[in-house]
This record gives structure tokens, sequence and C-alpha cells, in this order.
């Protein structure tokens, strides 16, 4: 059972960290399971993300989807998924290489995998795992 939710009036520059922290996890947890209206009545609707990955920096974001930019070509024995995740990773390598660590706080990812899959950072064993590590990271990032 998820927790309730924090009240939002104590939100601002002064906000508690662990308002904030219980905030961002509910964000990350709710993001993840999201179900956009236009899947609702599409093939397989209720499939959840296969691979979550995330990123928190001290400055600027960065967009992963020119990892996509060259079609995923199926795998051998057939399927897209294991070639797509290698994508990812891949493009993840390249980001590091290109910007450096060194405002790379943390990042991480989980899936149905249970492999860590290496440049995604930390491997967690559940979304819940992943969304506590991403909301105290980016918490301590902000609040340090």
């Amino acid at each position: 059972m998820a927790p309730a939710a924090p009240s939002c009036t104590a939100l601002g520059p002064s906000a508690p960290a662990d308002t904030v922290k219980d905030l961002i996890e509910l964000f990350v947890r709710h993001f993840i399971l999201s179900m956009p209206g236009a899947k609702k009545t599409s093939t397989a609707p209720h499939t959840i993300p296969d691979l979550v990955h995330y990123t928190v920096r001290d400055r600027r974001s960065v967009s992963y989807g020119a990892a996509f930019e060259q079609p995923v070509k199926a795998a051998p024995q057939g399927g897209y998924t294991t070639p797509a995740r290698q994508a990812l990773a891949d493009y993840a390598a390249t980001i590091n290489r290109l910007l450096g660590t060194r405002h790379l706080v943390t990042h991480g990812h989980t899936g149905t995998t249970a492999k860590p899959i290496k440049d995604l950072g930390t491997h967690h064993t559940s979304f819940d795992d992943l969304a506590t590590a991403c909301a105290t990271a980016a918490t301590a990032s902000h609040h340090a």
C-alpha cells in the first residue's frame, strides 16, 4: 500500500526534505505505472515497462532519445527488447563519456531482467526500490 500523499501546503524553498522526498517518490511510482488514455484500448494495455532508467544530475537534464535515432533491429533469435536495452545502455555510456560524470549524482535502473545492465547505473530489484533511490538522490543533491 502506498503511503498517503504529504500535504502540499508546506512546499517551497523551506519545504522539509522528507516531504520533498516523499513527493518525488510518489511521482516516480505513479509515472512508471501510469497508463495514458489512448493506451487503455490498445493491444496489451496493462503491460508494465520492461526497463526504467533514471539519472540525477546537479546540472541540466539530458535526453536519451537519440539512442533510437537508428531503428533497433530484431535480435537473431527474435525480439526487440534486448537490442533496445543495449542501444540505451550504449548511448548512456556515450553521454557519460562526453559530459563526464562530475555532475552525475547517481543513476540506476530496473526492469524485467534480473541482471544489471552495464552503463545504466545501480541495478534495483523493483520499481519501489528504484523510486526510493531516485527520490533519495534527488533530495540529497537538492538540499545538500
